[in-house]
């Protein structure tokens, strides 16, 4: 987990290696991973894993004065809480109700759009697409809808998303580090607040539709679980000790707290998916069109609307609708169920816990063990799917291009086994009447993503700059932070523009300071000037006098001979070794020997550490030693790393000018050893003659010289060869 690569990369190729079994330790706890389905379907369909593992964030919602069902261990109030839920969303997800409140959400949020942000500009909808699916959600559960302005709104957005973003990766390693939460106790302190008043908000709307419930009218989720409640203890089910008030609220908390983020997040990958592939928004706007037309979706559309029912069936799993209620909007579904499949919100889903000594394939799984069934990878590999990282909404229609009943056993979006998602048929029938509402409210529009927006892409840097040259021309500005940058692509206008001096200049820039500031300059990120032109001057001349050097020849000559006798003694021959220590030590070899007649080999401590200040920190500090450059934040918050990237700086100077220096004590004009000389005599004959660059010449600024060829020159060198 030190890779770069992002977390669901790293499983995958753990699962190649290892096998579809394999054990990673979160913090001081093992956690078996199931990467296949055929063995999470036969250990999952038992009780033996049924149960939650304990956990920090568990507690919060699941203890001693309250149980929700999605932390709950398994036992006679989980099931008894679980068995009242999921009969109340089927209830739910089914009912007429739900169409008309999706349809006034989406209505009033197309419009809300259209009066405050217009058509034809850029905008992000994320706000607007929590604020639709959390005023589903709190219609549905106690009749109660937000706009964008209300506190309620707010405090729940911030409780259910925003503080998760807020904190960052925190979040997550406060599961599994109680060091960590010590040292962040106020940002602990206040989660724990922020969770404690959310669960008392649910408890107040759950106990206030209490006053005025009646059994003849069920209007919404809460009274669907007063009537659970009413009914258990008016029968005398065993069920109804566990149906508290604390609990069902609880109850309702679970619905918000794993229902909105998941939906928004998800209908924000199908509106993006529609955007990146125009061809299927015309084909799904053109089979809503024929199908329903302008009115209002109703549940009996999806089983018309199959595009995307199919993408749905396939990420959601089991699902409410009926054979009678597919036949209409086919792409529809299939848009739905592949988005689900292709970008499964919660990949790794939730832990569950052996609750007894139990076995999946030949694994023998310890009681008390977490095991986690890895449903993103299961959903997206090639074992179980044809191209499977590719979208292809029709691989959930049938030849006659119908959605397609059955649904593929590795379709597990919502998880699998007795603690699958009991909310994955309210979350469908939410996404298929938003969705295809949505189309119909925006019949008059093309739904296109923001091109400016080009560093969002997952292509490379150099294919986007290529894509937007290509849109925008040979010369675009790019915005890096704040600062608005001047791209040039044609080699013409480059040529024509770069000849004068008019922009020979050089930014004001964070890294810059480090090497040209008032203590010295260097020639990389000195500002255009005198200074720099004395500089580039001496330098230009003695890196063109060594280059032609035959002491260049026999210097590459031994460094390479060296290196491939250290290879050979090394590596052997015939098996497989990493070249790149090697190529790295020598050409930094070439360089040190011709700049100041030193050279090491693989051990040298300041080998190690001249490599680790010119590339290793690099890749260590990550993404984050690029933006340190155009966030002043990012610095604040990185202040420990920014310290030693900072040190680190200050001790490759100070070698530079310690190797320069000491070249005055057997400096002789008429042998010139290496560059070291070089500058040397530069600096005497101007001296001497007197000459306009004489000020600039300091030792300091010298040694800076070389400190810009090992900065610019060892690592272009030694990549450019491998």
């Amino acid at each position: 987990f030190k890779s770069k690569l992002h977390f669901d990369d790293v499983l995958r190729n753990v699962a190649k290696k290892y096998g579809p079994v394999f054990t990673v330790w979160l913090g001081n706890a093992p956690h078996v991973f199931v990467t296949d389905i055929d063995m999470a379907r036969e250990a999952f369909k038992k009780n033996d894993i049924a149960g939650r593992t304990e956990s920090f964030f568990g507690s919060q919602l699941s203890n001693d004065t309250s149980k929700d069902i999605v932390f709950t261990d398994y036992g006679h109030t989980w099931e008894a809480l679980r068995r009242v839920a999921h009969s109340a969303v089927q209830k739910y997800s089914t009912n007429d109700r739900l169409a008309y409140v999706a349809t006034d959400c989406v209505d009033r949020t197309v419009k809300t759009i259209l009066d405050k942000e217009g058509v034809g500009k850029p905008f992000s909808p994320i706000n607007y697409i929590y604020l639709t699916f959390l005023n589903i959600l709190a219609t549905s559960t106690f009749g109660q809808s937000y706009d964008l302005e209300d506190k309620e709104f707010k405090d729940l957005k911030y409780v259910l998303s925003d503080y998760v973003r807020e904190v960052g990766a925190r979040f997550v390693l406060w599961e599994f580090s109680p060091i960590l939460r010590l040292l962040d106790k106020k940002r602990v302190n206040k989660m724990s607040k922020l969770f404690k008043d959310t669960a008392e908000l649910m408890k107040h709307k759950y106990i206030s539709h209490q006053k005025d419930y009646s059994e003849s009218i069920e209007r919404d989720f809460c009274d669907a679980l007063i009537t659970a409640k009413n009914e258990a203890l008016s029968e005398g089910k065993e069920s109804a000790p566990y149906l508290t008030d604390g609990n069902l609220a609880m109850t309702i908390f679970d619905l918000f707290f794993a229902g909105t983020d998941t939906s928004q997040q998800t209908f924000q990958w199908l509106l993006i998916l529609l955007s990146y592939y125009p061809e299927m928004q015309r084909k799904l706007r053109q089979e809503i069109e024929t199908q329903i037309g302008d009115r209002m979706p109703t549940h009996e559309d999806r089983n018309r609307c199959h595009y995307l029912r199919q993408e749905i069936e396939t990420q959601i799993g089991d699902r409410m609708p009926t054979h009678e209620d597919r036949n209409r909007c086919h792409y529809v579904m299939a848009f739905i169920t592949e988005t689900l499949r292709f970008r499964n919100i919660v990949p790794q889903g939730l832990p569950h816990r052996a609750i007894v000594r139990t076995t999946i394939g030949k694994h023998t799984i310890p009681e008390d063990m977490a095991v986690i069934v890895y449903q993103g990878y299961i959903c997206r590999n090639d074992k179980d799917w044809e191209k499977a990282n590719e979208f292809i909404p029709e691989r959930f229609l049938d030849k006659q291009g119908e959605f397609i009943t059955t649904r593929p056993k590795a379709y597990i979006p919502f998880g699998v086994g007795r603690r699958v998602c009991p909310g994955e048929k309210l979350a469908i029938a939410d996404l298929f009447l938003v969705l295809v509402r949505f189309l119909q409210s925006t019949q008059d529009y093309d739904i296109v993503l923001d091109s400016h927006n080009v560093f969002k892409s997952a292509l490379h840097w150099d294919d986007v700059f290529r894509n937007v040259a290509k849109q925008y021309g040979p010369v675009f500005t790019i915005w890096f932070g704040n600062t608005p940058q001047l791209i040039v692509t044609d080699i013409d206008l480059a040529r024509e523009a770069f000849r004068k001096n008019d922009i020979a200049g050089r930014p004001v820039s964070y890294f810059g300071s480090q090497l040209s500031n008032d203590k010295y300059s260097d020639i990389i990120m000195t500002d255009y000037g005198h200074k720099w032109e004395a500089l580039r001057r001496v330098a230009h001349s003695a890196i063109q006098k060594y280059s032609t050097n035959d002491r260049l020849i026999d210097v590459a000559t031994d460094c390479v001979d060296r290196t491939i006798k250290t290879i050979l003694d090394k590596e052997g021959v015939g098996t497989p070794f990493s070249p790149i220590q090697y190529i790295y030590l020598m050409f930094l070899n070439i360089l040190a020997t011709s700049t100041f007649g030193q050279s090491y080999d693989m051990e040298d401590k300041e080998f190690k550490q001249i490599k680790y200040i010119i590339k290793d920190f690099n890749k260590e500090a990550g993404n984050h030693f690029l933006l340190w450059e155009f966030s002043p934040i990012l610095r604040l918050l990185d202040h420990k790393l920014v310290k030693k990237q900072r040190l680190l700086f200050r001790e490759a100077v100070d070698m530079m000018r310690t190797k320069f220096s000491s070249h005055y004590k057997d400096y002789s004009e008429s042998i010139e050893r290496d560059f070291c000389d070089a500058l040397i005599t530069a600096k005497n004959e101007s001296l001497r003659e007197g000459k306009e660059s004489a000020p600039y010449l300091k030792d300091e600024n010298l040694a800076m010289t070389i400190f810009d060829i090992f900065f610019a020159g060892t690592d272009t060198s030694q990549q450019t060869f491998q």
